[in-house]
């Protein structure tokens, strides 16, 4: 017989053995940390609260107090004001502002500041405040320590302004009060004040404004089953009062009508409990109650009928401390908890649940999923062997204390595990590593080798509704065995492989529609066997990708495929593809399933995704282009979401009895809990926080007026949402200047430049996680006040100025009317009289057409002959009649012109006089010249007649032929100075060749002189936080820059070279004189003088540069003489930057530095310059600045300051660049290279440029 100890021995031994195959987990649930790292001030958070605009206060125990708003912390400390750093409770009054209690009494922050209660200090000295509370009549409640129960009363005139202005009362132990050290307050349903001391609690009823008389009734262990130090009060939905203690945990039974407590039940660690000892309670959105101890959290559910009545949440499950000091549950639901040392925790919610190797999963790749018929889940690993979790281990909500059970090849399966089904008959068979396992409830046993198979390996398997076993294999397409119960029927084994219509022969996944189709995945195309016929589909018949990996059916029958490369849809008809543009974040979809909502889920490599699928039709298809008809609802859960797994595995997935989705992912495994799954619907509060005007700080008060000059505007804000910050999306709108609303974007900061005067109203909203917006927007009113020229003062004196001068106009132009009245009737007068005088002219006239020498002949339009004078028959030596008959009666026929018919039409449209000459022979048979003018007679614009003078020229035609004889001879003369002008001709094509070579040689220099200069890339690599302006006047410049690491130079130790070499950096600017060719022949010579000094003599110091710069120059230009011609020379300033020591050496001739951290300092350079006169040795003032983190300095040529614009054409002046510089050197040094540029291009405007213009910056 064995004694006791070995009973016990053996009880032990058998105890280890049967437990060996089980693993106790604690899964891992979504808790988000806050700490220090996050911008947290302390990890120790003794107090949360959330204010009336959203935001999340949290008090610390030595780091003061922080503000949240979901993306950035804002710390207050006694820096800030506050005059503790200890926090112990948070509350709001009406007006916004926030109380503060502290280990030294009350702060207050009004947004701008905090300031104190002198009128509490002189009542209270000392005084300690545990707890605030603000009750319906928005009195203030402070808890005490050791001076009781202390009530404020602001008058409503006052909105808690002035703080002496108030009436405060106080209750202690000898008015009824428990105890003077008070830990927790609390309003309940009812109105009732609950106060909770360390000697019992108190319940005050009939509270109202001024509380002079209050009942109250106390309870505490003696009439209640209570702890007397109480810690933390909450109520649950139905009116009970949940007390914690350092005894446990009471729920009181409110009766009557919330008047009286009925009963009351306590909890400790025998009924689950984590602690007894309770520091916080708060109760969620769901109904249930959190309580925090000094070992976790536990969360109650009175929703939940299972023998747990407590979920318990430690460091193993999430959370980043145990000692927890606060609990919060915030507008939209999530859970926040304030631990020690671990900062605070945010519960994202029972969605999600996530088991990795730590819970148990000693191989968490998990590549299969089913259930079989008790309910209890089996997994199938890669290379862990397959994991049972038994049902009576899962509950509706989550996990409290389970195990996962263990088989491996010590119990007869292999450790790898491809996939698992339940077959008809309830069975389990396993694809593992050689062939296909079967258990019956009892044992594992082999059911298939892979050498029955020939040896193909198998990747998937499926028993249809007939009967077969189908299986995928890797390589030898699809084989289907007849089964019957445990036997399988080999010897009329079939395989369907390309001969048979296959794609490809590695099928990945086996899948039976209800219309009993099996579906083939495989790695080139999908294939659908119905009754013997085989049908393929790739990515020519619709498929969105040829790697199919699973499938689902839908609730109307649709078969939906998941690939490689998106997700399609089989109709009964046609293969549609639902592309990327529906917003899935992946297109690789390793595993896909239906939810009970009808929702379809798909797994993939970037978290999984929910799709409503209701709505969904089919897919047109226009050449390739392919398009959707109806939009299908989206939401992806990753791991900020609290999918953990990240990347899900092919087809391991699965629905159990309560609805839940399990998904297998390459870090563990993930439960889905729909009843979970809750929509925030709550709209983010959306709180505009800063106004900047030009980059700085602005007062945030509304209808606040700016001078015209402030019109660069930036409104910072933030829209809070807590359960997924990211995803908070924003739109604005500025009234008064845009038309519509802004785009949606996640940028929390809007600027506007140049904006006008005017009156105006900045609207913003925000969306959270869900796209809920809040849809009235948050808004600030602001006004730009006009220059005096856009007053309304200034536009009535412009008026009656205006009027007045319009008004002397008016009379001047009467004054004018009149004089142009009588001047007109004098020219009546005289026009009339001129008219007479024609007449008489015309009659004078027509006795001149009639005696003249000259013929005159008129004619129609169409060039008859309608008259002709006695001149006409005196030249031509015919009568009238005469010449008609011989000549004819047109002028065509007389005149003597080969052209005449072209002559008399262009003097008809151009009605214009035209001039010919022609030669006739007279009746006498004498030849004779007449030059003839042909003039056009014009009536109502167009011409009636035309008038033909001719003019005897027979002499000067004579004339003519003599002066052509002479000028024959002269043309031989001539020829010999045309061979003269030839030669001058070739001069002036040989000067406007040089002139062309000239102009392409300036060109080419500007190629040599830009190569010369560092590269861009190269100065980025030594200073990235630099810029450098150079803006040439002419296609080459006088003006250049030099850059120069030195980092190889210098040693941190001269003794011991092995030591990391400092960082040095040389940076030079140089003006020479003039710009143009001149100034880069110097600016070449300036540079090749730099190199020569600093990298083969290795002369470091900026000042001995200079001077060694002096002397180069006076050499190369022949300066050293007082006969010298050349008096060119350059200015200059050059930097030292040594960027291990922050250190800056400087030196300068008439180039001065600019060094700006808040404020500008300018360092004057030494007043002479760099060549150009007489003398050669000069002194140059070295300057050594020390530098810190974000300082910068600059130095420029005078191009910049000297360029003429504006509005009056001045010169920019240095004064307007030094007021400039501390405006923008806040921002990033690309930044300010922008805004500089653009400031010297605005004030430059229609303006030549007057000299070559270059600026270099460093930002440190």
């Amino acid at each position: 017989m064995l004694s006791k100890l070995g009973y016990l021995r053996f009880f032990l031994i058998l105890f280890v053995t049967v437990i060996g195959n089980c693993y106790c987990f604690a899964q891992t649930f979504n808790f988000k940390t806050y700490s220090v790292e996050e911008g947290l001030p302390q990890s120790q958070v003794q107090s949360i609260f959330q204010d009336s605009k959203g935001y999340i206060w949290f008090g610390t125990i030595a780091g003061g107090i922080s503000k949240f708003d979901g993306k950035e912390f804002k710390n207050f400390g006694k820096k800030e004001g506050l005059c503790d750093n200890l926090i112990l409770a948070i509350g709001e009054d009406e007006f916004g502002n926030i109380f503060v209690g502290t280990r030294s009494g009350l702060c207050i922050f009004n947004g701008k500041g905090f300031q104190e209660i002198t009128k509490l200090e002189k009542l209270f000295p000392n005084y300690r405040v545990n707890s605030i509370l603000k009750d319906r009549f928005n009195n203030i409640w402070l808890g005490t320590q050791k001076k009781g129960l202390i009530q404020l009363i602001f008058s409503e005139s006052n909105k808690g302004i002035y703080l002496e202005d108030i009436t405060i009362q106080n209750w202690d132990n000898g008015k009824g009060l428990l105890s003077n050290n008070v830990e927790v307050l609390f309003e309940d349903h009812a109105g009732n004040i609950w106060v909770g001391t360390n000697n019992g609690l108190n319940r005050f009823t009939n509270v109202v404004g001024l509380n002079k008389s209050l009942e109250f009734d106390s309870y505490n262990s003696h009439n209640l089953n209570l702890g007397d130090n109480i810690r933390a009060i909450t109520q649950s939905k139905d009116g009970n009062i949940w007390v914690g203690t350092t005894a446990g945990l009471s729920q009181l039974i409110i009766a009557d009508n919330r008047k009286s407590v009925q009963a009351s039940f306590r909890y400790d660690i025998e009924t689950g409990l984590l602690s007894n000892n309770v520091s916080s309670l708060t109760a969620d959105k769901k109904g249930r109650i959190w309580i925090g101890t000094n070992e976790g959290t536990s969360m109650y559910d009175p929703a939940s009928f299972g023998e747990i009545q407590f979920i318990n949440f430690t460091k193993k499950h999430g959370l980043s401390n145990k000692i927890i000091y606060s609990l919060l549950t915030d507008s939209e639901g999530n859970v926040w908890i304030g631990t020690d040392g671990g900062g605070v925790n945010k519960f994202d919610g029972l969605r999600f649940t996530y088991f990795s190797e730590k819970d148990g999963l000693n191989n968490p790749i998990i590549m299969s999923i089913t259930e079989d018929n008790d309910g209890d889940l089996w997994f199938g690993s890669l290379g862990g062997g397959v994991f049972r979790l038994e049902k009576k281990n899962i509950y509706e909500n989550t996990f409290n204390s389970s195990v996962f059970k263990k088989y491996s090849d010590m119990n007869g399966i292999s450790n790898l595990v491809l996939s698992c089904i339940k077959d008809n008959q309830g069975n389990l068979l396993f694809v593992h590593g050689d062939g296909i396992c079967i258990y019956d409830g009892n044992l594992f046993s082999i059911l298939i080798k892979e050498s029955q198979i020939n040896n193909l390996g198998v990747r998937s398997i499926l028993e249809d509704s007939k009967g077969y076993l189908w299986l995928g294999t890797t390589g030898g397409g699809a084989i289907r065995i007849p089964k019957d119960g445990k036997k399988l029927d080999l010897d009329h084994m079939e395989t369907f492989s390309t001969k048979h219509g296959f794609y490809n022969e590695n099928v990945r996944n086996i899948f039976e529609d209800s219309k009993g189709n099996i579906w083939f995945a495989t790695q080139n195309g999908l294939t659908k066997f119905t009754d013997g016929k085989i049908r393929s589909f790739t990515t020519d018949d619709g498929l969105s990708n040829n790697w199919v990996s699973s499938f689902a059916e839908g609730p109307d029958g649709n078969i939906w495929i998941g690939t490689f490369g998106g997700l399609s849809m089989y109709d009964g008809s046609n293969v549609n593809t639902v592309y990327e543009d529906l917003g899935l974040g992946s297109q690789i979809i390793y595993s896909l399933i239906f939810d009970d909502q009808k929702n379809l889920w798909l797994g993939s490599n970037n978290g999984v995704y929910k799709l409503d699928v209701s709505g969904f039709t089919t897919v047109e298809f226009q050449s390739d282009q392919r398009q959707r008809k109806s939009p299908i609802p989206i939401k992806h859960f990753g791991k900020v979401d609290g999918f953990k797994g990240v990347e899900c595995n092919h087809g391991a997935v699965y629905k159990d009895q309560a609805g839940c989705i399990w998904f297998g992912t390459i870090g563990g495994l993930v439960k889905y809990n729909p009843r979970e799954d809750n929509t925030n619907y709550f709209e983010p509060r959306t709180n505009i926080r800063n106004f900047k005007v030009f980059f700085n700080d602005t007062t945030l008060n509304q209808n606040v007026e700016l001078p015209y000059s402030s019109n660069y505007i930036t409104f910072e804000y933030v829209g809070i949402c807590f359960t997924n910050p990211d995803k908070v999306k924003y739109r604005y709108y500025l009234e008064g200047f845009d038309n519509t609303w802004s785009p949606e974007t996640k940028l929390n900061s809007a600027t506007y430049s140049n904006l006008p005067p005017g009156e105006y109203t900045f609207k913003v909203k925000s969306c959270n996680n869900e796209e809920v917006w809040n849809w009235q927007p948050t808004s600030f009113s602001f006004s730009i006040t006009p220059p005096f020229w856009k007053t309304w003062w200034f536009y009535s004196l412009c008026g009656a100025f205006i009027f007045v001068f319009a008004q002397s106009i008016y009379k001047k132009r009467v004054r004018i009317f009149k004089a142009e009245t009588e001047m007109l009737e004098k020219r009546v007068e005289d026009r009339t009289k001129e008219l007479q005088e024609k007449n008489l002219e015309l009659e004078k006239l027509s006795i001149v057409a009639r005696e003249t020498d000259n013929s005159i002949l008129i004619t129609d339009s169409t060039g008859n002959i309608e008259w002709l004078n006695d001149g006409f028959k005196r030249h031509y030596e015919y009568t009238e009649e005469d010449y008609r008959n011989i000549q004819g009666e047109s002028l065509f026929m007389i005149s003597g012109h080969p052209q005449i018919k072209e002559l008399f039409t262009k003097c008809i449209s151009t009605k214009k006089s035209v001039s010919y000459e022609s030669k006739h022979v007279l009746k006498s048979g004498t030849k004779r010249w007449f030059q003839t003018n042909l003039t056009p007679i014009i009536e109502n614009n167009k011409v009636k007649r035309l008038i033909a003078i001719d003019s005897d020229i027979t002499e000067r035609k004579k004339a003519e032929a003599k002066i052509k004889e002479r000028n024959r001879k002269l043309w031989s003369m001539s020829l010999s100075v045309h061979g003269e002008k030839e030669e001058v001709e070739k001069m002036k094509g040989l000067l406007e060749e040089s002139n062309k070579h000239m102009t392409e040689s300036i060109s080419y220099a500007s190629h040599i002189q830009r190569a010369i200069l560092t590269p861009m890339n190269e100065i980025k690599k030594m200073l990235p936080n630099c810029f450098v302006i150079y803006k040439p006047k002419d296609i080459v410049s006088g003006d250049f820059y030099w850059f120069a690491d030195l980092t190889n130079k210098f040693s941190s130790d001269d003794n011991n070279k092995s030591k990391k070499p400092n960082r040095k950096i040389m940076v030079a600017v140089c003006d020479c004189t003039g710009h143009g060719v001149p100034g880069a022949f110097m600016s070449m010579i300036g540079n090749d003088l730099l190199n020569q000094i600093v990298l083969e003599k290795e002369i470091f110091q900026p000042s001995e540069i200079l001077k060694n710069l002096h002397l180069g120059i006076t050499f190369a230009l022949r300066q050293e003489t007082e006969s010298a011609e050349s008096m060119d020379g350059m200015d200059a300033a050059i930097c030292l930057l040594d960027l291990d020591n922050n250190e800056l050496q400087y030196a300068g001739a008439h180039r001065p530095l600019f060094h700006c951290n808040s404020e500008l300092e300018v360092i004057k350079a030494s007043k002479m310059g760099i060549g150009g006169h007489k003398e050669i040795k000069r002194n140059f003032v070295n300057h050594t600045v020390k530098l810190s983190k974000g300082d910068c300095f600059y130095i420029f040529s005078d191009g910049y300051t000297d360029q003429f614009g504006g509005l009056k054409n001045k010169k920019f002046k240095t004064s307007r660049l030094k007021e400039l510089i501390p405006k923008i050197h806040s921002l990033e040094i690309n930044e300010q290279e922008k805004v500089l540029t653009e400031e010297i291009d605005n004030w430059m405007g229609i303006y030549p440029q007057t000299d070559d213009i270059l600026m270099i910056g460093v930002k440190i």
